[in-house]
């Protein structure tokens, strides 16, 4: 078998072997340099030198953390760019990743182009030094230094959460999308991107652009809700601050074929404007805009611009503006619609608009403008007012305003003239005429020249005000204003006050103002009033005042106002009293200086001495503002009446804190007098120091009173004054004797020695008064009459007592009048304060002897007390009803063993024991007579003599052992009393006189005075017995003697008593009615002989009667006679018409003379040979 024959191999060119070894070796190289660069790559060494890289080129402090290979591309991880020098050390800007994934084969070749670039948390921060560079201006020049580049094609561009903040401020959340990017306009762009603001806002910028020789961009703006509140921040207007509110935002630009054009509208919702002045309105408004602009022609055009503003102002307007780079030749037309002023005024704050109202219409018309940057080469349009009117509350200030203004060439510029004018008003209106024609110079470029608002005629407040202001700025002073209101009546301003309690009846005024300045920041000018025999109400008062005078000059410039002025009211009167005010005053910045001040109100004078207040400019943020407050006082004088407080000096150092809804006053301070006089008698010296906070105001007190020691402590919240607060008092060692001037001409004893103690503590609430616990202590008290005579003398008071509002009450008082006498008083009063008091104090004085209540008031008493000797034993009990301004005083007096023996008046009491009790109404009501129950008549003497005699004997008893007047003397006396309603009456009197009965009743009453009376029946009195108590007249007669007497009186002494006598003789089985003869020689004044006369001489009447009045006793009866058998009255003794009224002082002194000097006439002893004495009776045959 045979097989075909095998070729020979052939062999391949020589130039293929080498390809195929250059390939191959090609590609070993370039897998051995990606796996080295790769390697390389994921050292820090490529991070560092990367960095060092980007440094040299950017010429900015550049760090990479590190840097990560990935297949197709490189990561770059913690990019940071520094600031230059001269900025804060925070970076740049910085990048979480920035991932590149370039063309590899375009990169190598030399090219600039990237599939993809992805940077991943970029934050850039822009910022400016304090040369005002920004930071990122040197990239800026490091761009500028370089040659034009290739060109930069990005297949795709992507930055997720970035974010850019420019001074503080910026956008969050950026998301950008950027396709097929090429910096020569190969391929057009699609742009995508995404961002929020401040306050979480999103906005949306979509559409396409193409770069390069024929750029195009088409882009759209879009924000369907924006918060406004962020923006506020952003305004640089000093007081205005911007919250709450939504709006929207549409913007379109669209530039091809060498033409930008421009479509947008925004609107605003509820926009909350804030002002110094308060919140405006919720806001609304809206612009609309369309315009172009061709930078070939260099020529722009607003085609429309429409304004419309919280639905009130409305403006449209068109503008051309020629050559914008260079000259800006521009011309407008702008359009105004009519702008209600009654809706615009709801804008304003609350706090600015209170109840006030606006009215009428602001008619805008058309505005023509044309011109340069260098001057205004067209002005035409005008602006007029109507029905303009201002009211608040319901009170109108002028309605029917009008005005006009209109703009015309003038003098190479532009001038503005116009009027306002309102027709004659009632004279309700404030504004009740004015005519006011001002005129205005522009320059080409629109700048202020000049300008005048004058002759002003106004009547304003019913008074006539002239005058006018300009502004010629070429002039040393260009700004003046100059107000006049000539000699008015100001009787007119009578309507417009009378709603604040003013109501001037008569008088004349003349006012001036004259202002001159450079401009608004510096002026200086002079008030100057001056008003004449001025009458009228002030707040239901009658004011008047001969003369007054204002003036005032002051000076503003650079914020600070210095001023000075004096004020003088001469011939003042306030509801007819005297007086008349001056003072000068000084401003320098914030500090008001008060000086030689004098005000003085009838007694009252006020010398504020010197008198200065400052208040400094605001400290701390706005929402928490703090003005530095000063107040100094220095030798200040008060005097009213008597009493002077001289040295008054005060000052307070502190501030005035400003909130929202807040204001308080902190700081500390102190006051004092240097000396309180009353009758040039020095007080003392309080002072006092102080501390105010913002919820609290404490003083303490200081100095002396009454030659003690002053403590004591307020407190209170200020904020809330009706509260109340808590306080102490005290006063140690006080001097009473320097009390006495307090209570002189109102009481009838003054301290004139002793030392007290007072103590209160507690709180006080203004609605309802007081409500403390007070402690009195007085010791070695020494009380004075008037003359300086003394009353009492180691005295002393213990009081212990609590006060709540209106009700005091008194836990435990001691009133000791010496050593061993204490008088103890209980109980409390409602109302205390006012007319309506009402309540009961009760008082005890413990067993003591009565000398020991006499002795420590010895010199009070009367003079024959003063040398009376006593002796026994008192106690008393009973209460005080107070009502109103009187009071009813019950209680009862206890004596054992009570005597008073007073020599010189030859008076004796002893024996005294048992209880008087007592009723008394003490009050301005007058003096109350207790009607007799008795009608005393001879005839009816039997039945009065057996009711007396079983009076009843109930009540409390009072017994007298006896009583010795004189050659007068009662044996035992008993009295049964009984007190009530203010009168202490004698149920019965039962006593013992010569053999005889004494039996009565009997009152005492104290209600607005003393009243007194009593009614004595006399029964089977000895007439032998009582002629034999006086020596002189002893045995002259006898017989017994019935009869009643009846005494009423008021008052102290002998002047207001009256009463009635009826005395009758009788004989009785022990007692014949006979007159001796010696007293029928005595009668007769001479000594008689004969039958008749040989012996005493029987009688058969005997009767005296006589009332008592104004201090005297007149005898209307006196008749002792005798008939005989034949019927013949053989004896007749009776009173003389002209002599038969005797003194009752008299008849005292004659009753204790009696006893000392009388002697007896015995029959054979007659008397001696005397001129007939003029003798008060008459002898009858």
């Amino acid at each position: 078998m045979s097989h075909p024959p095998v070729p020979a191999p052939t062999s391949s060119p020589r130039w293929y072997r080498r390809l195929v070894r250059w390939l191959a070796l090609g590609a070993l190289v370039l897998v051995a340099g990606g796996a080295a660069l790769a390697l390389y790559l994921s050292t820090p060494l490529a991070a560092q030198q990367l960095s060092r890289l980007l440094t040299r080129s950017l010429r900015l402090p550049v760090a990479i953390a590190a840097v990560e290979p990935r297949p197709g591309g490189v990561v770059l991880r913690g990019l940071r760019i520094g600031n230059p020098e001269g900025f804060p050390a925070v970076p740049l800007a910085t990048a979480d990743t920035v991932t590149i994934a370039p063309r590899w084969l375009a990169l190598l070749g030399g090219g600039r182009d990237f599939r993809r670039i992805e940077v991943d948390g970029v934050r850039v921060l822009l910022a400016r030094n304090r040369s005002g560079e920004w930071n990122a201006a040197a990239l800026r020049k490091r761009g500028g230094e370089r040659k034009p580049a290739a060109e930069l094609t990005i297949g795709e561009l992507a930055v997720r959460n970035g974010a850019v903040a420019v001074e503080g401020r910026g956008v969050t959340g950026i998301n950008l999308r950027l396709r097929d990017f090429s910096t020569r306009g190969n391929t057009g762009s699609q742009l995508e991107l995404a961002f929020a603001d401040a306050g979480g806002s999103r906005f949306r910028l979509t559409g396409s652009l193409r770069p390069g020789p024929a750029p195009d961009l088409d882009l759209t703006l879009l924000a369907p809700a924006v918060a406004l509140t962020p923006y506020g921040t952003m305004l640089k207007t000093r007081g205005v601050s911007l919250a709450g509110g939504t709006g929207s935002v549409r913007l379109a630009v669209r530039y091809t074929g060498g033409l930008l054009q421009g479509t947008g509208d925004a609107e605003v919702r509820d926009l909350l404007i804030t002002t110094s002045a308060g919140r405006l309105s919720p806001f609304t408004g809206r612009v609309s805009l369309a315009a172009r602009y061709e930078p070939a022609r260099d020529t722009g055009v607003v085609e429309s611009l429409r304004v419309e503003l919280a639905d009130t102002v409305r403006l449209r307007a068109t503008a051309t503006v020629n050559r914008l780079r260079t000259g800006r030749q521009f011309a407008a037309d702008i359009a105004v619609g009519d702008i209600d002023l009654g809706r615009l005024s709801l804008l304003l704050p609350a706090a600015m608009r209170r109840d006030a109202e606006v009215g009428g219409v602001l008619g805008g018309g058309r505005v023509h403008v044309a011109g340069d940057a260098r001057r205004v080469s067209e002005l035409s349009g005008g602006v007029t007012l109507r029905d303009g009117a201002f009211s608040r509350g319901k009170r109108p200030f002028f309605h029917g305003l009008t005005g006009s203004a209109a703009l015309a060439p003038r003098d190479g510029g532009w001038g503005v003239r116009g009027m306002l004018s309102l027709p004659r008003q009632g004279e309700s209106s404030p504004l009740e005429r004015l005519d006011l024609p001002f005129s205005l110079s522009l320059s080409e470029r629109l700048a202020l020249r000049g300008g005048e608002a004058a002759p002003l005629a106004a009547r304003i407040f019913g008074l006539p005000v002239t005058g006018g202001l300009s502004y010629r700025p070429t002039d040393p002073r260009p700004l003046s204003l100059s107000l006049m209101v000539p000699a008015a009546s100001l009787a007119a301003l009578a309507p417009h006050l009378a709603p604040f309690g003013i109501r001037p009846a008569g008088g004349s005024a003349i006012l001036a103002l004259r202002v001159t300045g450079r401009n608004a920041r510096e002026l200086e000018g002079e008030i100057s009033g001056v008003g004449r025999a001025v009458s009228g109400e002030a707040r239901g008062r009658e004011v008047a005042f001969h003369e007054g005078v204002l003036r005032t000059r002051f000076a503003w410039a650079g914020g600070r106002l210095d001023a000075s002025g004096e004020c003088r009211v001469g011939g003042a009167r306030l509801d007819g009293r005297p007086g008349e005010a001056r003072f000068g005053w000084h401003l320098v910045g914030r500090t008001v200086t008060l000086t030689d001040g004098l005000f003085r109100l009838a007694g009252t004078t006020v010398v504020p001495g010197r008198l200065s207040l400052a208040v400094g400019y605001a400290e701390g943020l706005p929402a928490a503002r703090r003005y530095p407050l000063v107040f100094d006082l220095a030798e200040g004088t008060v005097k009213s009446g008597a009493g002077e407080a001289a040295g008054l000096a005060a000052s307070f150092r502190g501030y005035v804190n400003v909130m929202p809804g807040e204001r308080w006053i902190e700081g500390s301070g102190a006051a004092s007098a240097r000396a309180v006089t009353l009758r040039a008698a020095p007080l003392g010296a309080p002072s006092a120091r102080f501390s105010l906070g913002r919820g609290t105001a404490v003083a303490d007190l200081g100095g002396s009173v009454a030659g003690g020691a002053l403590s004591g402590r307020l407190t209170l919240d200020p904020r809330n004054p009706g509260e109340g607060g808590a306080f102490t008092l005290g006063l140690r060692e006080g001097d009473l004797a320097t009390l006495a001037p307090l209570l002189s001409g109102t009481a009838a004893v003054l301290p004139t020695g002793g030392r007290v103690t007072v103590a209160a503590e507690g709180t006080f609430v203004p609605a309802t008064g007081a409500t403390c616990r007070l402690e009195v202590g007085a010791r070695g008290v020494a009380l004075a009459g008037s003359g300086g005579k003394s009353v009492l003398n180691g005295g002393g008071v213990a009081l212990s007592a609590a006060i709540a509002g209106e009700k005091a009450t008194i836990r435990e008082a001691t009133v000791s009048l010496g050593e061993g006498v204490a008088l103890r008083l209980r109980g409390s009063v409602d109302h205390a304060w006012s007319p309506r008091r009402e309540g009961e104090l009760s008082f005890s004085l413990p067993r003591t002897t009565v000398s020991g209540i006499v002795d420590p008031l010895v010199n009070a008493l009367p003079r024959a007390i003063q040398e009376a000797t006593i002796g026994g034993a008192v106690a008393a009990r009973g209460t005080v009803a107070i009502t109103g301004s009187s009071a009813r005083a019950e209680g009862a007096v206890t004596f054992d063993g009570a005597s008073l023996d007073v020599a010189s008046q030859r008076f004796t009491v002893s024996g005294i024991g048992g209880t008087v009790p007592f009723s008394l109404l003490l009050g301005p009501a007058a003096p109350r007579r207790t009607p007799t129950a008795h009608s005393f008549t001879k005839e009816n003497y039997p039945d009065l003599l057996e009711r007396m005699r079983k009076a009843p004997s109930g009540g409390e008893s009072l017994t007298i052992g006896s009583v010795r007047f004189g050659s007068l003397e009662l044996g035992e006396t008993v009295l049964h009393l009984r007190a009530a309603q203010g009168v202490t009456e004698v149920v019965s009197l039962r006593s013992s006189l010569y053999e005889g009965a004494l039996l009565g009743t009997g009152f005492v009453a104290v209600q607005g005075g003393l009243a007194y009376g009593a009614d004595i029946l006399v029964n089977d009195l000895s007439l032998r017995r009582l002629c034999d108590a006086f020596p002189k007249i002893k045995g002259y007669a006898s017989g017994r003697i019935d009869g009643v007497v009846s005494l009423y009186g008021e008052g102290q002494g002998v002047a207001g008593l009256v009463g009635f006598t009826d005395l009758w003789a009788r004989e009785s089985r022990q007692e014949q009615m006979l007159l001796s003869k010696e007293f029928l020689q005595r009668l007769a004044g001479k000594k008689l002989r004969g039958f008749f006369f040989r012996d005493d001489r029987s009688y058969d009447t005997g009767e005296v009667s006589a009332y008592l009045e104004g201090g005297y006793l007149t005898f209307t009866t006196l008749d002792v006679s005798h008939t005989n058998f034949l019927g013949v009255r053989d004896l007749s003794v009776s009173v003389a018409p002209i002599q038969n009224r005797i003194a009752l002082e008299h008849l005292f002194g004659a009753i204790r003379e009696a006893a000392a000097r009388g002697k007896a006439v015995r029959a054979d002893e007659p008397p001696a040979e005397a001129a007939p004495p003029q003798t008060e009776f008459q002898w009858q045959e």
